[in-house]
């Protein structure tokens, strides 16, 4: 008895068509609106949930944006309904321990002492 590929072959064809045509959403109400460094250094403020909600995000080459910890020290989530592009760095660094101290120091957003 001769079987048929084609069925199998056709299922995948419009299971693959189907998936293109599918909606992505970021998450971003783009509240924040779009944000561009325009200095080397630049932190910005965690809000208590950790998520910041913007247009666009652009870290500049040569520029590095930190986060500063909320008081639930929350990861840090950037969220855009448009584009993000990092041609500098992001930093998530904790701090340095006290010398001659066993204790670490603090951790970055959403990290542990170390």
């Amino acid at each position: 008895m001769k079987t048929s590929c084609l069925a199998p072959l056709l299922g995948m064809v419009l299971t693959a068509t189907a998936l293109r045509s599918q909606v992505f959403d970021p998450g971003s109400d783009g509240s924040l609106g779009d944000f561009t460094t325009s200095a080397a250094t630049t932190v910005i403020p965690l809000p208590p949930d950790g998520v910041l909600h913007y247009r666009t995000f652009r870290v500049n080459s040569g520029h590095t944006v930190y986060f500063q910890r909320n008081a639930a020290n929350t990861p840090a989530h950037v969220l855009a309904s448009g584009d993000i592009v990092v041609e500098g760095a992001i930093s998530v660094d904790g701090k340095n321990g006290a010398s001659g101290s066993i204790q670490g120091g603090l951790g970055g957003p959403g990290g542990f002492r170390g």
